[in-house]
């Protein structure tokens, strides 16, 4: 009697803790979703350089390098984050190889942005995308059946 007592004690214990903890997940992912919209709204609302004598205007604004990697950050985030063109995603930094988010880089980067934007026509989107969660691909442990296999290939 009292050991079962003890037992439901200790599951009711439990599951009140995971649901608190099942909330608390839920809020801080939508927390999270909220702050990409919201940067996502941000970089949206920004001006963007279309052409090579913005960037060079653009670029002679600014006094500083830092001021300008920034400027140069921003304008490749618009359409990134922005517009949600990921295709365009580029890094800002390596440690491996130290001219990759240099001035020269990523003036180069934007430059073949606006030269595709201007190929493939590019428009501005009427909006600001949602940003959708990231999903990671796990790997298939064991062996796949012949059924599991075919569809693989089939996706």
């Amino acid at each position: 009697g009292e050991e079962k007592k003890v037992d439901k004690e200790n599951f009711t214990a439990c599951l009140k803790h995971l649901r608190n903890r099942t909330k608390l997940l839920k809020d801080k992912q939508a927390k999270l979703q909220y702050s990409r919209w919201a940067e996502s709204t941000k970089y949206f609302e920004q001006e963007r350089w279309k052409n090579a004598k913005d960037i060079v205007n653009g670029l002679e604004k600014e006094d500083k390098p830092a001021k300008r990697l920034k400027a140069l950050k921003d304008q490749i985030n618009i359409r990134v984050k922005g517009y949600g063109w990921t295709q365009f995603k580029v890094p800002f930094s390596s440690k491996n190889d130290p001219t990759i988010g240099s001035e020269d880089y990523l003036t180069k980067h934007l430059e073949s942005i606006i030269a595709t934007e201007k190929k493939e026509k590019l428009k501005r989107p009427g909006e600001s995308p949602l940003p959708v969660s990231r999903t990671t691909s796990l790997p298939v442990m064991g062996t796949l059946s012949s059924f599991k296999a075919q569809e693989a290939r089939v996706d």
